[in-house]
């Protein structure tokens, strides 16, 4: 089971939600019997630390907004750990100027929203 918590500003915008999994240790923990994994992964499962089981349990994601209600910066972490973090500017007509994640440039095609590798991806799989 899942729980969502959503914290917002002043503004009514969300700046954080937070995912936890309810039981996910004793879900993990249930897993062990399952004669589909090797003797290796089952160890694996058994092997991760009482302490971080919390932590793999909560994930969440905050924004940062501009004064014209753009998301200028988004953080994905998985317990104290920052997983992804995407900073974003834009031009004074409001449109995405510019995109990084994790401090990587992202290239977009000419009028398309998507990431190009993302476009170029659908497109292969269609």
């Amino acid at each position: 089971m899942h729980r969502l918590i959503l914290t917002y500003d002043s503004n009514g915008k969300v700046i954080e939600v937070k995912s936890v999994k309810e039981s996910l240790k004793s879900q993990m923990l249930a897993r062990i019997s399952d004669p589909r994994l090797s003797a290796k992964e089952k160890q694996a499962i058994q092997s991760i630390p009482l302490s971080c089981w919390d932590e793999l349990s909560q994930s969440s994601a905050s924004y940062t907004y501009d004064s014209e209600g753009h998301v200028t910066e988004e953080r994905n972490m998985t317990g104290k750990r920052i997983d992804r973090n995407v900073v974003r500017s834009y031009n004074d007509h409001g449109d995405l100027a510019s995109e990084s994640i994790d401090g990587r440039p992202v290239r977009r095609s000419m009028g398309n929203s998507f990431p190009c590798e993302l476009a170029f991806s659908l497109a292969v799989s269609s």
